[in-house]
């Protein structure tokens, strides 16, 4: 929790993960505002991501791309009663690409849809999240959606049993989803060497930041080279709830967290992520609640429902 202490290790060698999206360095996305809500969460596996094309594909039939501006809308990127030609839809399509790495050209061509369709299997829709983290800040959760859910087909969290813990640390890390800032000054991290920090001030300059809480010089140094942006010379950039969530993806694969996901060790995870057990009754609650809720919505998978007709 940002309020907390924490004793996270250096960063590992990166550890393959099945189903994991690949590792790219994209522009920041846009936050399309949510204007349709289709609830297309469900339990299904993702098949292992394809390689990043080169360009786009063909143009899809009408069907096709009605159902994949669906399921963008479930994502959180938005879309418009004008179909894929509208400004909005446009946007949405030009957002999800960019962030997805596709050429951003805001047309919905046939690699889009099929890179639409495989982001969905890993991806929660706003009202499930709403039912997994009840007390979360739904304005905030409205907003992160399309990065959190980016960030889930990045960690590769293609299974009910990956999104569930993934969605209840990253819930406790940000209090809720209501902050991508540590609360305490950091000043508890000054001259820690285990978080890489050997300079004067690194402990307040390299406080907790991002949906994960990326702590330390060390860490904010391996998120930069992977990510692209210099985190260690504009550290506030975490907070961006673009670099935020991709942030948090990183530090997930670079410590394979998904092997504690898969076995429901939340006490283990915990313990990679903090170094140690704090809040860890609060983490196993949400990662309970949001398992029976993602059982719940599996009577769904597949079917494009409404949000609405899910009361969790």
């Amino acid at each position: 929790m940002p309020g907390h202490q924490r004793a996270r290790s250096q960063v590992p060698t990166v550890a393959t993960q099945e189903g994991r999206g690949p590792r790219t360095r994209p522009a920041g996305a846009g936050n399309a505002a949510l204007t349709e809500r289709l609830g297309l969460d469900g339990a299904q596996e993702a098949e292992a991501p394809r390689a990043q094309p080169e360009g786009p594909g063909e143009t899809p039939d009408a069907n096709d791309s009605a159902i994949a501006l669906q399921q963008l809308a479930a994502m959180g990127w938005g879309a418009d009663a004008g179909g894929a030609e509208g400004p909005q839809s446009t946007a949405a399509v030009s957002g999800f690409q960019e962030r997805y790495g596709l050429q951003a050209t805001g047309t919905l061509d046939a690699v889009t849809v099929d890179r639409i369709a495989e982001a969905r299997a890993h991806a929660v829709t706003l009202t499930t999240l709403l039912a997994m983290v009840p007390a979360g800040d739904a304005d905030h959760m409205a907003e992160w959606l399309p990065q959190l859910n980016a960030s889930m087909w990045e960690a590769g969290c293609n299974s009910d049993a990956r999104k569930a813990a993934y969605v209840a640390q990253l819930a406790h890390e940000t209090d809720h989803f209501r902050t991508l800032e540590e609360y305490a000054s950091g000043k508890a991290y000054e001259g820690r060497k285990d978080l890489g920090n050997t300079e004067r001030g690194d402990g307040t300059r390299f406080k907790g930041r991002g949906a994960i809480q990326t702590t330390g010089r060390a860490n904010y140094t391996s998120a930069s080279e992977a990510l692209g942006p210099d985190f260690v010379e504009n550290p506030e950039l975490l907070q961006d709830p673009r670099w935020a969530f991709a942030a948090a993806a990183h530090f997930w694969n670079t410590h394979d967290l998904n092997r504690y996901s898969d076995r429901g060790d939340i006490r283990g995870q915990t313990r990679v992520i903090n170094g140690g057990t704090n809040g860890l009754r609060d983490r196993e609650d949400k990662y309970s609640r949001a398992t029976s809720v993602l059982a719940k919505r599996g009577r769904d998978a597949g079917l494009e429902v409404l949000d609405t007709d899910f009361v969790g």
